[in-house]
């Protein structure tokens, strides 16, 4: 069954999608492996900082992501 275990924000999403990220082992432990990690993103170019917090902390509010902490939703 496909879920959602993180979200986050980026300028650079290629940049924070390495097996160097510190959440990396965490993700491939509630995956189930690294074969198991898919990746979808929202490009929201003239967004404002406050905008993109905001759907970030809809996301986890609604999703509950294991992998984000509770603080996220705030």
């Amino acid at each position: 069954m496909m879920r959602a275990i993180y979200f986050g924000e980026s300028g650079n999403i290629s940049a924070h999608l390495t097996p160097w990220h510190e959440n990396y082992p965490r993700w491939c432990g509630v995956s189930g492996g690294a074969i198991n990690l898919f990746v979808a993103f929202l490009p929201m170019e003239s967004s404002t900082r406050d905008e993109r917090a905001s759907v970030l902390s809809d996301l986890v509010a609604q999703y509950q992501p294991e992998c984000n902490s509770p603080a996220e939703s705030l």
